[in-house]
């Protein structure tokens, strides 16, 4: 049998052509594992977990209430890859005019700044002022688990609050406008003895299949346990421990 005859050296007999990329399939986050359940993860690192499980990179994204960034305190928005390419492009919206943030709009007039997104983001308040309690903790200036420092009551975050029901209505055209995806950040509270039910709002208002004005399509529903707070007093309701990423999309197969 004769024997192969060897090319010269840095010659190959056919140039390897490399598969066109599926849009539909995972690229940096195939091997990660999520739960609906994500628990006792700090606050800041929960986007870090969700985001790359349900979208490829290459992806602009708008955070309609950005606030102080809290969430995106450790996901790696706007910086370059090895390759000089940015994954995860950032922009920030607050109704505050003295926030730090590229847009100072209502989130419902969130089309008006002109641009479409990947992905959309969103964290109203979800209670009052008066009981702007929330579920990582509120009198405790150290988290003597993790050693961290609490994030205590944030006031500027609880005084712009209105209720849910009427808000989210608002949205939902300049939403269909501005974005393919939703991430909304929402908490359940009580008002008056009488729980609302805030997550069930958005997801009456933002499925399709609820609401034929939406454009969008629920796809999970992750539920957040945060540490919880030390209200000092009795309640005659239980305490509300978790709250939700509700993630959106108008196509659900889409990366």
């Amino acid at each position: 049998m004769a024997r192969k005859k060897q090319l010269p050296k840095g010659l190959v007999e056919h140039q390897i052509v490399k598969p066109r990329r599926d849009i539909t399939k995972r690229e940096d986050a195939g091997k990660q594992f999520l739960t609906n359940l994500i628990y006792m993860v700090p606050l800041h690192k929960v986007l870090g977990m969700i985001i790359p499980f349900y979208w490829n990179p290459d992806k602009d994204i708008i955070d309609t209430t950005a606030g102080k960034k809290i969430s995106w305190e450790t996901f790696p928005y706007n910086h370059k890859g090895f390759d000089g390419v940015i994954p995860w492009r950032v922009d920030f919206n607050d109704i505050e005019p003295d926030a730090d943030a590229e847009f100072h709009l209502p989130a419902q007039k969130i089309n008006e700044i002109g641009r479409h997104y990947d992905i959309l983001f969103n964290d109203f308040p979800f209670t009052d002022l008066k009981n702007g309690l929330e579920s990582f903790g509120t009198k405790k200036r150290i988290d003597r688990i993790r050693k961290e420092k609490s994030l205590g009551r944030r006031e500027e975050y609880f005084r712009k609050f209105r209720p849910l029901d009427q808000v989210f209505p608002e949205c939902v055209d300049a939403w269909n406008k501005t974005a393919a995806s939703l991430i909304i950040k929402i908490g359940d509270s009580h008002k008056e003895y009488h729980l609302l039910p805030n997550h069930v709002h958005a997801i009456n208002t933002f499925d399709h299949s609820m609401n034929p004005k939406s454009e969008f399509h629920l796809l999970d529903c992750i539920h957040y346990r945060g540490i919880y707070s030390s209200r000092g007093g009795r309640f005659p309701f239980a305490q509300s421990v978790t709250s939700y990423y509700l993630i959106f999309k108008k196509n659900l197969k889409a990366r």
